[in-house]
């Protein structure tokens, strides 16, 4: 489900693959339609898939963030031209 979750976790129709998993989700667990979810997520140990997407944009930006700081570090200490 996280494949290539980043790019199209924002799209414009997503709610229908997120009601799709909660649909997944309630029929895995044998619940009624009008149950809420959340408990069951936790009990499969995964997350929701807006949950995923906001993970994994933080995943990103933290590596970009972490890749950024060494190429100024590194700069900083042996001042080599970085592109």
């Amino acid at each position: 489900m996280t494949y290539e979750l980043l790019f199209w976790g924002n799209s414009s129709n997503n709610t229908e693959l997120f009601r799709l998993q909660k649909k997944i989700i309630r029929i895995m667990m044998g619940a009624r339609n009008r149950d809420f979810c959340i408990g069951f997520f936790k009990i499969l140990g995964t997350l929701p898939l807006m949950a995923q997407y906001i993970y994994s944009i933080t995943i990103c930006l933290f590596s970009v963030i972490e890749i950024t700081s060494w190429k100024i570090l590194l700069y900083i200490t042996l001042k080599l031209e970085i592109i």
